[in-house]
């Protein structure tokens, strides 16, 4: 008796440990999922998307044009803060005697606000904003390396983030 018992018994328990097991890794399987997907798990540098642009003035000068696009309810410092409050964007090319680059415009819609906590009044850009530079070549030169460092805020939080960027120059062809 002892023995059909364990017969009929010990199929229902490995079918039962199996179906455990299975929606154990269907758990797992699915958190993991749900986690990539959430944008505190997810890359915060999905938050702004920057591109290059470089446009000829003549076969020694250019314009270089840095571009920046935020996901909606995200917003982006201007370079133009004053020290004691949230960072601002800033652009650091490495010293060449190769080329001089102007300082940055920018180029968008600005916020600016008075903001309490830091006393002082506050630019910032939403959506989208380009910082636009002149640059002339003393010598040829085929990239321009530099980094950005900035910080995106919403209404919950912020997040400082550095960008290295190479953009290639090209001044042979004249920009249409």
């Amino acid at each position: 008796m002892t023995g059909s018992f364990c017969r009929s018994v010990r199929p229902m328990v490995v079918q039962k440990f199996y179906c455990m097991n299975l929606l154990l890794r269907l758990k797992l399987v699915g958190t993991l999922f749900l986690c990539c997907l959430h944008p505190c798990f997810s890359q915060q540098s999905s938050i702004v998307v920057w591109s290059t642009q470089v446009e000829r003035i003549s076969p020694h000068e250019g314009r270089l044009i840095i571009t920046a696009q935020m996901l909606p309810e995200w917003h982006l410092y201007s370079q133009h803060l004053k020290e004691g409050g949230p960072q601002p964007t800033r652009f650091e090319f490495a010293e060449n005697s190769s080329y001089q680059l102007s300082r940055f415009d920018e180029k968008g819609k600005p916020h600016t606000y008075h903001d309490d906590v830091f006393e002082m009044d506050i630019t910032w850009y939403s959506e989208r904003v380009s910082f636009i530079a002149n640059f002339k070549l003393t010598e040829p030169v085929s990239v321009l390396k530099g980094t950005i460092e900035y910080m995106t805020c919403n209404n919950d939080t912020c997040v400082p983030e550095k960008k290295e960027l190479v953009i290639p120059i090209d001044l042979t062809k004249p920009t249409r």
